[in-house]
């Protein structure tokens, strides 16, 4: 049913919206994507009630049964008039099931409010329109259209041939009762052995023709799904990708990355097994159902009444399975979504984790995630097993009514014997298709739970469409920027406002700088101009174009950004480069290096401009990185330059050589610059101080410092700023009752076994996955930094392994390991029962096995080969899949997303273009295991004529024996059905298997290793040192120092000197080339790495926080135990971050986002200054610790940090050299060698080095 909702919001309360229906309502509250639609609406009407005017709303096509979020767009009266005309349904406000007659923009906003406050709350209730609109068949091309057609077509061909053969049995089985009679010496009327031969010997040549059928129809049935299955999904993972990058930064902040990239791949796993050769078999046996009701209907209408007197209870039990199925499988799919989450936050940011042995602490995280999906698994398991068993216990009490009253018909002459064979097993093969239907519809409902959350991100439509064609491309741009009265709060934190009606102008070529305290809204006015966010008033224009008006890839396309945090991608320099601009010549990228001041150091490298950068750019200092990052802004030659701190990570001489090429590039094009260091703006046009979100004062250099006010009172606080005969009638009776009620016995045996089937495996399954994934997480968190600076073990590949190739694992021993076991028990009872009534048949039969076993065999080493490179490019993909979510920022920004799109889909080529090859050999191999039981049963009877002509057997015992072996034989084919997921799973386990037997040189959660009481003297003797990744770049050059313990150490130098490597070695990241860390009297390496750590708190240059609560990122990797509020509240205060956190509705406990999102550069640091100040280490390091923060805040947290370092030793890696004057021994650190060491006042004297750094930087007081 399509229907409208209709907001119409007045600038009044007092107009109506228009007539509605309330019955949809209820279900439409409970929908998630529908809540993500409230909130567009209620967006929309605040500013139509700020503009004063009405604004009817229109959600088009909104079916409650798809879950989906359609598009929001204006409508007029005429066109909802015109649309009920039609019949169609208006759908009203509502929320939690209330329907709201009227709203006005007042309650409009309660109802928004509401929908923040209980999102969590809500569960998302899935109702499909069915498997085609839910599984994926909406990206099936008309090639596609026409496979899955003709596969559907001939499945039910194959589904044909089993009734039919119960036809040939019924028909053939009166023969061999005729054949009976004849050797027990009646004399029959019309009928001797020639009759007998001749029946026979037809029957032979249809079983025949019948096996080539089956060939023909298997191969083809499982060939067009596999290819049709494939192409769809190959379709899907880009639509989802791209679905993905287009979506707005408000939307990121709701929705981790981790648990994108796991929908990517573990989703869409699921959903390709429901589109491929397990929609064939359903359909296969559902027709295989259909036909035998309709075979033994055609022979006895009431025999087979009484047999289907239980189907309504078996179909009404099965549907009320199946979706209990469904739901226990979208659970699980999201708990399992959430783990991947945090293995991706983990792996991102495992440096930090390493410094604070978080370890341990993540692994039992994960453990906790895995622990939820698991029970969400069992459940599923119990279902599976609950279905299955229900489903076989109604099926044998047919059996057990029907050949009850079968034999007393029979008896009584009113049915004939092979009538009641052909109704009998045409409707048990219609039965046993059931059954075997029932694994391949919990597979399509695992998909259906799958699709639910895929669909609902690529349904969804962003406010803000970064591939949007709309909008305005001004031709001529100046770069005038006008920002009037906006105001802003962040959607997550809707009661904190940043923007409090700021405005400003920016005159074409001008550099205007924004100044102000950490968190005063500086950077939110940047994301405002890349339209990261719309603001929630007010406006922004650029020559007179409001942005929100202006094609979003050409305004993003008109700006070159410089972050305070430089994200590079793990490719080459050059690419990173070229990431900026593709249409640019070597000469060009040459050029932006030179101006970046980073030609110098790309040229010393091997590989110079094609070195890899590595994961998130880990192989380059800061320093290196955020000058690729200027070079990649410069080659945009972007009308507007947006400055976020560029200058923040350079040492002092680079400082003054990128701030000179910086003033040079923003020549002729407008420039905003984000600052702590004031030193670097002082030659701006026009500086705007900022306080709470507020202006408060607009001047040039001079004229403020001249108002001796806000910017007056930041300079002077200046200090330097920067994750089935018998003889008579009554024993036929009795006969025919007992093993009527034997089926009875059966079917509750079957029922037991059954469910202890499903559920036993399932749970076993469940279990032995988790202890895989836990085991294979525990161990990677084992692994040094040299593990993960290597690109084949880079944080996407390894969370692509976690997210498919476990529940890879899982598809081969779960309920499905079950059936195949129960089909080998089968076979071997199905022999032994054929040996015991006549071995020569016995031995025919089984001679067909070994022919079954080579063409498995086959499958499995062409699959496997193919499987192989295949994994390979699905590992790529991965990888840059993950790193494109993880940095959409940056990738938004230089509108990089069509070139991701790109590289992901040249990943995807291969796999996609062999999957028509494994397609055919799979469906070969199925056509074949498929049709060789025809011929199994035409060489069998033809060699049964023989041995009865012959009197070797008796015509019932060669029935028996082929009712034996042919029906439990039949089971093989089933079970090869899965074999293609024993051999993903098989090569899913080796790489998994491979993984855990790696072993880490640094083993992070060693036990092993001495534990001596740390007092904090630190010797580096002597030593060398070049990354992994890198032998042939030394670092390090036999680099001498100590620092005694409590003394204050600094290292200066240029950036990629070395000093960051020196704080490397001692938190163990690596171990020296040669030399030694010793640390009091012992060498670093005979330390036990978890000890040694816990001694020291390192605070980066680039702050990692968590996406959990400030209070679990102040004590990470700490026991929450132990620690009091007492102390978080202490160490707050000294972080200078106390006042902030208690301002914020849920303090301590607020959120901080995916990598610490929602917290400005110097409000992360100073929580991470916090972290370590609450360890009490033995060892302070500082690298760049007050590098994001604004003048005051530095000033405050550089007293903090004073007196943190009292009585212990501290190691500080500085640019602004003016925060350590006061340590004991300063080193200047110069190309892995330290050239000058000694106090501030014994290098000043010695006017070399040290003193030249100090000159560049200007210092003000010394």
């Amino acid at each position: 049913m399509k229907s409208l909702l209709v907001v119409s919001v007045p600038s009044t309360s007092t107009a109506p919206v228009a007539p509605v229906s309330a019955d949809l309502a209820h279900l439409l509250a409970v929908n998630e994507a529908y809540l993500d639609i409230m909130e567009t609406i209620i967006a929309r009407v605040e500013r139509a009630k700020e503009q004063n005017r009405t604004a009817p709303m229109l959600i088009d096509n909104a079916n409650p049964f798809v879950p989906r979020a359609p598009r929001v767009e204006p409508v007029s009266m005429e066109r909802i008039k015109e649309y009920l005309d039609e019949g169609g349904d208006l759908l009203p406000p509502f929320f939690g099931g209330t329907v709201v007659g009227d709203i006005d923009a007042n309650g409009a906003m309660d109802i928004m409010l509401q929908c923040a406050v209980k999102r969590s709350a809500v569960m998302s209730t899935v109702c499909y329109c069915g498997h085609w609109n839910t599984v994926g068949f909406r990206y099936a091309s008309k090639t596609d259209l026409l496979l899955i057609a003709i596969g559907s077509i001939v499945s039910i061909g194959t589904g044909l041939g089993f009734p039919l053969m119960a036809i040939f049995f019924g028909n053939i089985s009166q023969s061999f009762i005729q054949a009976t009679k004849l050797l027990q010496g009646q004399k029959l009327a019309n009928y001797d052995w020639n009759d007998f031969h001749n029946e026979v010997m037809t029957n032979v040549l249809n079983y025949i023709w019948l096996g080539i059928a089956m060939f023909i129809a298997g191969t083809v049935q499982v060939m067009c799904f596999l290819v049709a299955g494939e192409n769809m999904i190959h379709r899907m993972r880009i639509a989802f990708l791209k679905s993905i990058l287009r979506q707005d930064i408000p939307w990121y902040d709701r929705n981790h990355s981790g648990t994108l990239t796991t929908k990517l791949f573990d989703n869409l796993e699921r959903i390709k097994e429901g589109t491929g050769d397990k929609c064939a078999l359903f359909i296969q046996f559902l027709s295989q159902f259909l036909a035998g009701l309709a075979i033994a209907f055609a022979y006895d209408w009431k025999l087979t009444l009484i047999m289907l007197a239980f189907s309504p209870l078996m179909m009404l039990s099965g549907a009320f399975i199946a979706k209990l199925m469904a739901n226990s499988a979208t659970a699980e799919a999201k708990k399992y979504a959430i783990a991947g989450a945090i293995a991706e936050e983990v792996l991102t940011s495992i440096r930090t984790v390493v410094a604070f042995n978080g370890q341990s602490n993540e692994c039992s995280r994960y453990d906790k995630a895995l622990q939820a999906g698991k029970t969400d698994g069992i459940i599923k398991a119990i279902f599976v097993g609950i279905g299955n068993g229900l489903t076989f216990l109604i099926i044998f009490s047919s059996y057990t009514l029907a050949f009850w009253v079968g034999t007393d018909w029979v008896a009584w002459d009113m049915i004939t014997a092979d009538h009641l064979l052909t109704v009998f097993f045409s409707v048990m093969m219609g039965s046993m298709a059931m059954g075997q239907a029932g694994p391949q519809f919990a597979v399509i409902g695992t998909a259906q739970g799958a699709a639910a959350a895929i669909f609902e991100i690529i349904d969804r439509e962003p406010e803000i469409d970064s591939y949007s064609e709309d909008g305005i491309r001004p031709e001529r741009v100046e770069g005038r920027i006008v920002v009037n009265d906006v105001r802003f709060q962040y959607p997550t934190r809707p009661n904190i406002p940043i923007l409090k009606g700021v405005s400003f102008t920016v005159n074409p070529g001008e550099t205007v700088a924004l100044v102000g305290s950490s968190g005063c809204g500086k950077s939110t006015i940047v994301q405002l101009l890349l339209r990261y966010y719309n603001p929630h008033s007010g406006s922004i224009t650029i020559d007179g174009h409001e942005i929100s008006l202006i094609n979003i890839r050409h305004l993003r396309n008109l700006i070159g950004v410089v972050s305070q945090e430089p994200i590079l991608f793990n490719c080459s320099i050059k690419q990173n480069i070229m990431y900026g601009n593709d249409d640019i010549s070597e000469e060009d990228i040459v050029r932006a290096c030179r101006k970046a001041n980073a030609e110098t150091f790309i040229k010393d490298l091997p590989e110079k401009y094609e070195t890899l950068v590595g994961d998130r750019g880990t192989q380059l200092s800061g320093g290196q990185k955020q000058r690729i990052a200027i070079a990649r802004a410069l080659v945009r030659d972007p009308k507007i330059l947006l400055l976020d701190e560029a200058t923040s990570a350079l040492d002092a001489e680079s400082e003054s050589i990128v701030q000179e090429a910086l003033e040079k590039a923003s020549k002729g094009r407008t420039t905003l610059i984000i600052a702590h260091r004031l030193s670097t703006i002082r030659n701006a046009d026009k500086i705007i101080a900022i306080k709470g979100g507020e202006v408060q004062e607009v001047g040039k250099h001079e004229e403020l410092m001249a108002q001796k006010g806000l910017y007056y009172e930041l300079v002077n606080a200046q200090v330097f700023a920067d994750v089935f005969s018998v003889s008579s009638k009554s024993e036929m009776r009795n006969e025919g009752h007992f093993w009527a009620l034997m089926f009875l016995v059966l079917g509750g045996i079957q029922a037991i076994t059954m469910f202890g089937q499903a559920f036993f495996f399932g749970f076993s399954a469940e279990r032995v996955t988790m202890r895989l994934r836990s085991k294979l997480f525990r161990n990677i968190m084992r692994m040094d930094i040299a593990y993960f600076d290597q690109p084949k073990h880079s944080s996407g590949k390894i969370a692509t392994r976690l997210a498919t190739d476990t529940p890879n694992v899982k598809s081969a021993i779960d309920y499905r390991l079950g059936a195949v076991f129960s089909s080998l028990v089968s076979v071997s009872c199905g022999v032994g029962i054929g040996f015991y009534f006549g071995w020569q048949m016995a031995l025919l039969s089984v001679a067909i096995f070994p022919l079954l076993g080579v063409a498995q065999a086959m499958q499995v080493k062409y699959i496997e080969g193919r499987t192989v490179a295949d994994e390979k490019e699905l590992e790529n993909s991965g990888k840059v899949a993950m790193e494109a979510i993880e940095n959409v920022r940056t990738v938004q920004a230089l509108t990089l997303e069509d070139k991701f799109q790109r590289t992901f889909c040249h990943h995807l080529e291969r796999p996609h273009s062999t999957s028509t090859r494994k397609a055919i050999t799979q469906g070969l191999m199925y056509g074949f295991s498929n049709c060789i039981f025809y011929f199994l049963y035409a060489a069998s009877f033809r060699f049964g004529l023989w041995l009865i002509v012959s009197g070797y057997l008796a015509p019932m015992n060669v029935l028996k024996v082929l009712f034996a072996i042919s029906f439990t034989a039949g089971t093989l084919g089933f079970a090869s059905s899965y074999f293609p997921e024993y051999i993903k799973a098989r090569f899913a386990a080796g790489i998994i298997f491979k993984m855990l037997g790696e072993t880490p040189k640094i083993d992070g959660l060693s036990k092993n290793g001495k534990r001596p009481d740390i007092n904090g003297r630190v010797h580096f003797n002597d030593l060398h040192f070049s990354y992994p990744e890198r032998p042939g770049v030394r670092i390090l050059k036999g680099l001498n120092l100590t620092v005694q313990p409590g003394q204050t150490l600094a290292l200066v130098g240029p950036s990629g000197c070395g000093k960051s490597t020196v704080i490397s070695l001692l938190e163990r990241f690596y171990d020296p080339l040669d030399g030694q860390v010793v640390v009091d009297s012992t060498n670093l390496c005979e330390i036990n790495p978890g000890h040694i750590r816990s001694q020291m708190a390192l605070v980066s240059q680039e702050p990692i926080l968590f996406d959990c609560s400030i209070r679990e990122n102040i004590i990470y990797g700490l026991d929450a135990e132990s620690i009091t509020d007492a102390q978080i509240e202490e160490v707050a205060r000294l972080a200078n971050i106390y006042k902030f956190i208690s301002d914020l509705p849920d303090g301590m406990n607020t959120r901080v986002g995916e990598k610490g999102t929602q917290l400005s550069g110097g409000q992360k640091q100073r929580i991470a200054i916090a972290r370590a100040l609450i360890r009490k280490p033995k060892i302070l390091l500082l690298d760049e610790a007050t590098s994001a923060l604004d003048t005051e805040s530095e000033k405050v947290v550089q007293e903090a940090l004073d007196r943190a370092s009292e009585g212990r030793t501290c190691i500080i890696i500085a640019h602004r050299l003016a925060t350590v004057v006061n340590a004991d021994c300063i080193a200047v650190v110069t190309d892995g060698v330290v050239i000058e060491k000694g106090t501030h006042s014994e290098l000043m004297n010695l006017q070399g080095a040290y003193h030249k750094l100090t000159q560049k930087q200007n210092m003000k007081k010394v």
